[in-house]
């Protein structure tokens, strides 16, 4: 039986401006996240704070995207996408802008801690789930193009917030890109719906056997394979966190220059979009479990392999095979829920996955910098190796407890 149901015809399947307005949302949204390693150390030096008490604000917003993560997922399921997502841009846009105002602690932690996390949260949880729903036997393509939008926010946004930065001091750089994720956000917000309203002229094959239905949150809590991929996602987004937070300082500290430096984060985004897309379409073939797993363990052996290496060269070789690893790992995740547990209460199980990721966050965001200052001379060696460990561990638990089913 289809899930094609809609009352109208039309000759466009309304499920790609579905796809394009959630990827022009998730490259802002992600933009604004991916900037912050940028804004780091010039944070740091113009107020004269230790950078443990700067990235403890990437904390904050990590902590507070993840509560948001929580909950909006299954709103989105009830209400619908448009009016969360549009409530996230609000806080996301708004954040951003009044971070021009940083003068103390408080405020970094409040404007971008707080309403950009919150706003976060709110804003991007929905769009996975919602593509979801709209694509059949081209979901792990369509989920792709939403993951490799992530990436591309960060090719975009990390270097221009960079230049702006240098050119503008780091105060107007905030209100500039703040307006920018504002008038994005809403805009694709106001096309975003539920589920397939219109029926295309030429409709999709049935939906697979057991798909449509699935289980509740509840239900998945109950088995092994769900907290497996939790604790996958959780130390996924520790080391991919203690990367991007720390990579352009990391790299400055050793003779880096201030321009190129943030480069590195760039490259990330470019080559996500290509890992996205390409492990997206062949988990479609293949299936999402074994390409999850190729991706996390390459991905943690790069970040094992910073410590081995200051040239900028190798380290930009590095981020790319990183960038295109993680990128595909992260959109099999959101392959493998539908696969693993069906879309009945895909938003849910999806912003549950994504909370503990996001707590991985958190701790990646402030914990390396604290192991920064406490080493001599300061490094993130040590931290490099603990997150890379860490995942390739999770990576092994995830495997055992899910070979029965791959």
């Amino acid at each position: 039986m289809s899930r094609w149901s809609g009352r109208e015809t039309s000759p466009i399947f309304y499920g790609w401006v579905i796809l394009a307005a959630a990827s022009v949302i998730a490259i802002v949204c992600h933009g604004m996240q991916y900037s912050f390693g940028v804004f780091l150390k010039p944070l740091s030096e113009g107020l004269d704070w230790v950078r443990p008490l700067t990235a403890g604000a990437a904390s904050t917003y990590y902590l507070c995207r993840a509560a948001a993560s929580i909950s909006m997922g299954g709103l989105s399921d009830r209400v619908g996408p448009r009016v969360v997502v549009g409530l996230g841009g609000l806080l996301v846009g708004s954040g951003m802008m009044l971070g021009g105002l940083i003068k103390s602690p408080w405020h970094l932690y409040l404007f971008y801690g707080m309403l950009v996390g919150t706003g976060m949260g709110t804003a991007y949880t929905p769009l996975s789930a919602t593509v979801a729903r709209w694509f059949e036997q081209r979901r792990g393509f369509a989920l792709g193009v939403v993951e490799a939008s992530c990436g591309g926010g960060g090719f975009l946004f990390a270097p221009i917030s960079g230049y702006l930065i240098v050119a503008y001091g780091w105060s107007l750089a905030y209100v500039i890109v703040g307006f920018v994720a504002l008038v994005f956000i809403l805009s694709g917000a106001w096309f975003l719906k539920r589920g397939p309203e219109l029926k295309p002229l030429t409709a999709p094959v049935p939906d697979p056997a057991g798909t449509a239905g699935g289980l509740t949150l509840r239900r998945a809590f109950g088995l092994g394979r769900y907290w497996a991929l939790v604790l996958l996602s959780f130390v996924l987004g520790l080391a991919q966190f203690t990367v991007l937070t720390n990579i352009v300082a990391h790299a400055t500290d050793h003779g880096v220059g201030e321009l190129q430096a943030p480069f590195l984060v760039s490259i990330i985004g470019a080559v996500w979009v290509v890992g996205s897309l390409g492990l997206g379409a062949l988990s479609d073939r293949f299936g999402g479990r074994p390409l999850l797993l190729l991706g996390a363990m390459v991905f943690a052996l790069c970040v094992m392999s910073l410590n081995l290496t200051a040239d900028f060269g190798l380290l930009c070789f590095l981020m790319a095979v990183a960038g295109l690893f993680l990128g595909g790992a992260w959109v099999v995740v959101a392959k493998i829920i539908a696969e693993l547990f069906g879309l009945r209460a895909i938003g849910a199980i999806w912003g549950s996955v994504l909370t503990l990721m996001l707590v991985g966050a958190a701790v990646g965001a402030v914990v390396p910098n604290i192991i920064y200052q406490l080493t001599q001379p300061h490094s993130y060696a040590v931290a490099f190796w603990m997150v890379g460990g860490m995942v390739l561990a999770g990576v092994g638990i995830f495997f055992l407890s899910t070979r029965r089913i791959g």
